[in-house]
C-alpha cells in the first residue's frame, strides 16, 4: 500500500510540476496516531519514484516493519520546491542513505514524462513500477476537502 502511495504522490508531483525535499512515512494500528509511528526523511529535491521507493524502503526498515498489525499508513512529500526555482543536483553519483541526493533528474525525466504521458492515454496503470503491483487497486481515489481529483491520473 505505501508503494502505491508513493507512486501515486511522486506522479502529483510531477503533474503540478512541483519537487520534494522531505518524505514522512507513518503506519497505525486500530486507531489513527495511536499505536502507531512514524518516520522522516530529507531529500534532495525530487520528483523520481525510484528514489522515492528508496527512500521508503529505508525508512520501513527502521522499525516501521516491526509494527504489529498496521491499520492505517500514510505519506507525505513536503517541503515543496516550484520547478522555476529547482537546482538540480551537481552530483551524479546518489549515496545508499535515505538523505542522499537523487539520481540526476535529467537521467530519469524523460523516462517518468513518457511513462506519465502513456498512463494519461491508455490507463492510469498502464505501465508502473512492479512494487505497486499488488496494490493496484488500492489506495482508491477520494474527493478531498479543497480539491477535486484529476481522474486521469488520481483514478
Amino acid at each position: 500500500m505505501l508503494c502505491r502511495l508513493v507512486h501515486k504522490a511522486a506522479m502529483r508531483l510531477r503533474k503540478q510540476d512541483v519537487y520534494a525535499t522531505a518524505m514522512a512515512v507513518g503506519v497505525y494500528g486500530e486507531r489513527r496516531h495511536h499505536g502507531g509511528e512514524a518516520r522522516e526523511a530529507r531529500l534532495g529535491e525530487t520528483q523520481d519514484t525510484a528514489y522515492l521507493l528508496q527512500v521508503l524502503d529505508a525508512l520501513w526498515h527502521t522499525g516501521l516493519s516491526a509494527l504489529p498489525a498496521p491499520k492505517f499508513v500514510s505519506i507525505a512529500l513536503h517541503g515543496l520546491v516550484p520547478a522555476r526555482g529547482h537546482t538540480p543536483s551537481l552530483f551524479d553519483t546518489p549515496a545508499a542513505c535515505a538523505t542522499a541526493q537523487p539520481p540526476p533528474a535529467r537521467d530519469r525525466a524523460r523516462l517518468y514524462a513518457a511513462m506519465d504521458a502513456l498512463n494519461r492515454v491508455y490507463g492510469k496503470n498502464t505501465l508502473y513500477f512492479a512494487s505497486a503491483h499488488e496494490a493496484l487497486d488500492a489506495a482508491p481515489m477520494r474527493i478531498a476537502f479543497n480539491r477535486i481529483p484529476d481522474v486521469q491520473t488520481e483514478g
